[in-house]
């Protein structure tokens, strides 16, 4: 039997999985969905401090009268390293604050600079949310500067790597558009460095701000002015008008026998040259979808074969691409968060389809190319208002979303978050109950799923039971017949996959502080004792083992990023899961290592 502990429930009994008498199956009010603070199209739906993809920090900029990060707060002031005759360093700005996310302001005391710049320049994009959200928080949250930061009379020169460039190319290439914009207009001119400019001019093509780019081209130093500032500064020059200009630039380019097709095409169409049309881009740069933007052409579909996440973030925000290719260049950014669950359901909800189509979405949409049918299938559910209509098109949105994997991958979960506040657990739909709680526990809808928790009813109480334990940290630890219930449920004791999937599970329970009954784990003594899975790099390991031990959070973030790689907590082995959820524990982060594990668990499908 599956409970809901006395804390939770807010009575002095057990709530067992079914629908209680009266109101109290109910849900509460409908909860307003998360908004995005930042300037422009919506940011990235990632995970907040507490729990799951549930709410994403959002990026606020200081008020300009507001005192320096780094200044206040609520950190211990003694860990931060401040001079009187110094300003404050470029590289402590950050645009979140502790509402929306930050970390603490001391997250870099005891961290020496040159290993974080290193780590830093190691970060690459990720399919994980809740590891999404660890690097968005870590790249945007002020705090006092490593170690040797400041030096008294020294230059950013004497300081060692500008974080505050890394913290934007790292954000870039994680294809956060928006906050790594955001970073660098709350730095403005502070900071002419060639790196940071760099960083932030990539940024602002991008974020489809040419003239801020422009501006920050026409500063850049003489020592930097190579072939890429020569082809920035002809597009500038054609944006600004100055098309004869623009061309004499283009012929200097083309002396120099730059290769670049592509540019050479699109800088004639925005000077009013020709009407030439581009078919063959395999992987265009920030430039290049800038070039396109201005000149209002659309993008061609190839551009997508080989395109990292940010260009496949900015391709999803153009008006001017195809429909298809939008849809297809949304799904890829929203796997990296790139983009939000908002933003994807409203190219979902642009797309046109033929009325037969819309009458018979989940026949239909099993013959459609990539993203089309989940697009298909999103408009089918929001087409119903009867809620049991409703769940069974949910069902088969999610199913189609699945494919032949463990579970509907996360992200699609984010694009029909509004719908899933809005369904309600009346009894003609407690068949949806598991589906639901599953999908409010991964999004951290903690109150909506203890609802829907007491419509699971049967057999789904064992299969349910475990997950819901480690999800929701009120619940008390699943006892030995509920674990023994759940295994058996996988396949007999002999079935080394239902053993290597309690392996997992116990892993994960213990890792978040629920210990799991010794009878259990002996039971697992006849499954395989080595999995062959791949673990991280030992310097990895060794880094995040003793930046724990010493409460070096911001470092040890760091690491435990780099130990997934990019596959996250559903490709992780066990060994992995339990000392990086560990390593977060030891520095205060329970809700990070708790999303690690959630998500583990529901994309290996337990």
């Amino acid at each position: 039997m599956l409970v809901v502990s006395a804390a939770e429930a807010q009575t002095g009994r057990p709530v067992q999985l079914v629908p209680p008498p009266g109101n109290a199956g109910q849900p509460p009010a409908a909860a307003t969905p998360p908004t995005a603070a930042q300037s422009g199209p919506p940011g990235v739906s990632t995970l907040p401090a507490t729990v799951s993809p549930a709410n994403p920090p959002t990026a606020k900029t200081p008020a300009a009268n507001a005192p320096p990060p780094g200044a206040g707060g609520t950190a211990d002031q003694s860990d931060i390293q401040v001079s009187r005759l110094v300003a404050p360093e470029v590289a402590s700005l950050g645009t979140l604050d502790q509402a929306n996310g930050a970390l603490p302001l001391n997250m870099w005391r005891g961290s020496q600079r040159d290993n974080i710049a290193l780590l830093l320049a190691r970060l690459g994009p990720s399919t994980s949310p809740v590891l999404q959200s660890l690097a968005r928080r870590v790249l945007l949250s002020p705090a006092g500067p490593p170690a040797a930061a400041l030096q008294q009379g020294g230059g950013a020169d004497q300081q060692g790597p500008d974080l505050v460039a890394l913290r934007i190319s790292a954000l870039d290439a994680l294809g956060l558009i928006d906050d790594a914009s955001e970073l660098a207009r709350l730095v403005g001119t502070r900071d002419a460095n060639p790196a940071f400019l760099h960083a932030a001019i990539v940024s602002d093509l991008l974020a489809r701000r040419p003239r801020e780019a422009c501006g920050r081209v026409a500063v850049l130093p003489q020592t930097v002015r190579d072939v890429e500032w020569q082809k920035l500064n002809a597009f500038c020059r054609s944006v600004n008008g100055e098309h004869e200009a623009a061309s004499i630039s283009a012929g200097l380019l083309r002396e120099q026998n730059v290769n670049d097709p592509a540019f050479f095409a699109l800088l004639g169409l925005m000077n009013g040259e020709g009407d030439s049309r581009i078919d063959a881009l395999a992987s265009p740069s920030p430039l290049h979808l800038a070039m396109f933007e201005a000149a209002s052409k659309p993008i061609p579909a190839e551009a997508l074969r080989n395109a990292r996440p940010p260009v496949l973030a900015a391709i999803a925000h153009m008006k001017a691409a195809a429909p298809a290719v939008r849809v297809t260049a949304g799904e890829r950014a929203i796997t990296y968060g790139a983009i939000s669950g908002e933003t994807l359901s409203e190219i979902y909800a642009a797309q046109t389809f033929k009325p037969a189509d819309l009458a018979s979405p989940a026949g239909a949409s099993a013959v459609m190319r990539e993203g089309l049918g989940n697009a298909l299938l999103y408009q089918a559910v929001q087409a119903e208002k009867v809620p049991a209509a409703r769940a069974e098109a949910l069902k088969a949105a999610f199913a189609h979303a699945k494919g032949n994997g463990a579970a509907p991958p996360l992200w699609i979960l984010t694009v029909y978050r509004r719908t899933l506040l809005d369904l309600q657990p009346e009894p003609d739909i407690a068949w949806f109950a598991p589906d639901m709680t599953r999908a409010l526990l991964v999004l951290g809808e903690m109150q909506h799923a203890r609802i829907w928790a007491t419509a699971v009813q049967g057999d789904a109480v064992n299969a349910l039971g475990p997950f819901y334990a480690l999800a929701n940290p009120e619940a008390p630890p699943p006892d030995s017949d509920m674990l023994r219930n759940w295994h058996d449920a996988g396949g007999t004791s002999e079935n080394s996959a239902s053993d290597l999937r309690a392996s997992l599970l116990y892993t994960l329970l213990e890792g978040v502080g629920k210990p799991v009954p010794a009878d259990r784990w002996q039971a697992l003594l006849s499954a395989p004792l080595g999995q062959g899975s791949a673990i991280p790099a030992p310097a990895v390991w060794h880094g995040m083992n003793a930046a724990a031990a010493d409460n070096r959070l911001g470092e040890t973030v760091l690491y435990v990023l780099l130990s997934f790689g990019d596959s996250g907590p559903a490709a992780a082995d066990p060994a992995t899961l339990n000392a990086t959820i560990g390593a977060l524990r030891r520095i205060g982060l329970d809700d990070d290592a708790r999303a690690i594990a959630v998500e583990a668990a529901f994309g290996r499908g337990l």
